[in-house]
């Protein structure tokens, strides 16, 4: 169980870890997002696997694993032009510039 603990404390962190890549115009919507999901995936968990009597605690508590795994592994496959990738480089196109200077305004 602590080994789980650690890597769903990684999974938590890795999944906020995003979160200021995404888009500097709408950091807090996607902040929120992101909380929320976790929120709702953890109401979700308890439902299907633990209250009803449907499965055992050992078999409910393997299946949040394997859960937790399916949910986490697409993370690995984001890419972002400016950083790069998990799997590649940044890219070298420089189209993406403009994300980056605060000329932008949220409220004019």
């Amino acid at each position: 169980m602590c080994a789980f603990s650690v890597f769903v404390q990684a999974a938590s962190g890795l999944t906020f870890g995003v979160v200021p890549f995404v888009s500097k115009r709408s950091l807090g919507v996607i902040a929120g997002m992101t909380g929320c999901g976790g929120t709702v995936g953890a109401v979700v968990t308890q439902l299907l696997l633990f209250s009803g009597s449907r499965f055992s605690r050992q078999t409910s508590i393997s299946l949040m694993g394997f859960m937790i795994i399916l949910c986490t592994l697409p993370v690995s496959l984001l890419y972002f032009p400016q950083s790069g990738g998990m799997f590649c480089g940044p890219s070298c196109n420089r189209n993406w510039a403009n994300e980056d200077t605060d000329s932008y305004r949220l409220l004019e």
